[in-house]
């Protein structure tokens, strides 16, 4: 359950339980009132009659006197009066005066009680009125307790809705800055170490807001010296391999030339002198010279793409795509190449041609694809990106499974702050999108 609902919900039921308390005290305070009221209303009443005999005369009939003060209680708001004869019949009844308003009768049975009568018995004699009964009537009391009870009860709601809806807007005020957090911590999650939070709201907040601050740049931080740290390690590794691949072909290459010579040597001598078995061993050794060469400049290839250095990018795609169409003559390649006006980095140039290089092979490995769109454009303000798609036609897949391939290919593009998007749809292809600044600035150390 939200905060926002529970804490409305505790001051509710708090309310509620006051006004549970308030209506059973005002019964309980209601009930002893009415009851001394006509309990008063009764003694007064009998006192009324107890008067009007003492005053009659000797020997005369108490009727006419009485009906006169029976008469004399119309309208009383709190007792009814009424003779009776000797055999039990009305000879004389009061009108009580009727409440205002209506008040429910549960309630009037609560705050009354039992009911309250008050019986004057006549003295004996030859006269036909017997007795004077006195009945409390509790309801015009009943009904002053009940309007002081509903009025409790009105502004007691009013209260709770009161307090219900400043709750609402406060929790919500004060809650505002909790929901920024969230959302912040999200965009951390996803990796965007540049969201701030305002130091906003009450001091409670405001302290977490400086600790997401604090905690967010010390990520950033640390995210672009690791930036910093593997674009070091790309360069030194391309560096080392340019270095392996010029020490295989300066110094390995001529060996292989020189073995190659000395085996031709050895294949005229042995077809002048005629021995069939050592022109077999030199043709041998001069096809395992060739094997050992081809495969050397394949190393030298996956080291340090052809053209790279001395030509551009673009030929070293080129050399790469006719690389791949001598081994797949089935699949048709289209390029769209073109080079940015700004001059890009050599580390920039070696991952573009490696996203490519890697985009392209897991296409042909994986996709069976008929067709393979490579395209490379400048994008934005000059010196601003370079971007890069490869989109093949192949089975492509629901769920693309990270590999080495792309993780270092992912690794790859954020070491100089670029941004990779992979996109599949089974049977419809993927769709590999990077983006590559062209101009790469300088990290904090």
């Amino acid at each position: 359950m939200p905060l926002r609902v529970r804490l409305i919900c505790s001051v509710a039921g708090a309310l509620l339980g006051g006004l549970l308390l308030a209506f059973v005290l005002t019964i309980w305070q209601a009930h002893d009132s009415v009851v001394r009221e006509l309990g008063a209303a009764l003694a007064h009443g009998r006192q009324e009659i107890e008067t009007a005999l003492d005053t009659l005369p000797a020997g005369s009939d108490p009727g006419d006197v009485l009906r006169r003060q029976i008469v004399a209680f119309n309208g009383d708001r709190h007792v009814a009066a009424s003779l009776f004869d000797g055999d039990g019949l009305p000879m004389s009844i009061s009108i009580p005066a009727a409440p205002s308003a209506r008040v429910p009768a549960w309630f009037v049975r609560a705050v009354s009680g039992d009911p309250t009568e008050l019986r004057i018995d006549l003295p004996a004699g030859e006269y036909r009125a017997r007795t004077v009964l006195l009945e409390g009537d509790p309801r015009n009391e009943a009904l002053e307790a009940w309007n002081s009870l509903r009025d409790m009860v009105l502004v007691i709601l009013a209260l709770s809705l009161s307090a219900s809806l400043l709750t609402w807007w406060s929790t919500g005020r004060a809650l505002r800055p909790l929901d920024r957090l969230a959302a912040a911590l999200q965009s951390v999650g996803e990796g965007e170490f540049a969201a701030r939070l305002d130091k906003v709201g009450p001091p409670e907040i405001q302290v977490i807001a400086e600790a997401f601050n604090c905690m967010a740049g010390e990520l950033d931080l640390a995210r672009e010296r690791n930036r910093l740290l593997h674009r070091q390690l790309l360069t030194a590794q391309e560096t080392e391999r340019a270095e392996i691949a010029r020490d295989l072909h300066d110094d390995i290459g001529p060996l292989l030339f020189a073995i190659t010579v000395d085996a031709a040597t050895a294949e005229n001598g042995a077809i002048r002198q005629d021995r069939p078995g050592t022109l077999e061993a030199a043709q041998g050794i001069r096809a395992t010279v060739q094997q050992a060469h081809a495969r050397i400049r394949a190393i030298i290839n996956r080291l340090r793409p052809v053209g790279l250095a001395e030509f551009g990018i673009e030929r070293a795609v080129e050399n790469l795509v006719d690389f791949w169409r001598r081994r797949h003559p089935e699949v048709h390649f289209t390029l769209d190449l073109r080079r940015p006006g700004t001059e890009a980095s050599e580390l920039v140039d070696v991952t573009a041609f490696r996203v490519i290089q890697e985009a392209v092979s897991n296409a042909l490995q994986h996709g069976r694809p008929s067709h393979i769109v490579v395209t490379m454009k400048p994008e934005g303000e000059p010196g601003g990106a370079l971007l890069l798609t490869i989109v093949d036609d192949g089975r492509g897949d629901a769920a693309v499974v990270p590999g080495f391939g792309l993780t270092g290919m992912r690794d790859r593009i954020e070491a100089v702050g670029g941004s990779l998007t992979i996109t599949a749809g089974r049977g419809q292809g993927f769709r590999v999108a990077a983006s590559l600044p062209i101009a790469l600035g300088e990290s904090p150390s």
